[in-house]
């Protein structure tokens, strides 16, 4: 893959005077296409800056972490609640599903109306 000289800086985070300055000092090859543009091999622009453009990655992506561990502790805390609420639920719905069954298979005594009459009246 070949950049332009604009998109390899843009690439490794640098100005594009600091690739032309690599180039003329033959720290960098560049080939100059049919319209006198630079064409900057990506092997080579990252042969000379991997370095500064890992640096630069690593320092925003470590700037980036304390606020990234704030918003998954809130994302956390969230879910937790939202579990919390998803178990409170499912025990009241334990608890109805109890209570119906209980309506539905419930038997009524047999009230023997002969020991009932002998109860009360004591004979």
């Amino acid at each position: 893959m070949k950049f332009t000289l604009k998109q390899a800086a843009d690439a490794v985070g640098k100005d594009r005077s600091t690739l032309q300055r690599a180039i003329k000092n033959g720290r960098m090859s560049a080939s100059i296409n049919e319209l006198g543009n630079y064409e900057i091999d990506a092997a080579e622009l990252y042969r000379v800056f991997d370095a500064v453009a890992r640096n630069n990655a690593n320092a925003t992506d470590i700037d980036a972490v304390p606020v990234q561990v704030d918003v998954l502790q809130q994302q956390v805390q969230m879910q937790r609640e939202f579990i919390a609420t998803l178990e409170k639920l499912l025990d009241e719905a334990h608890a109805d599903k109890r209570r119906l069954m209980q309506l539905l298979t419930h038997e009524p005594q047999k009230v023997n109306t002969g020991e009932l009459w002998r109860r009360v009246f004591k004979r």
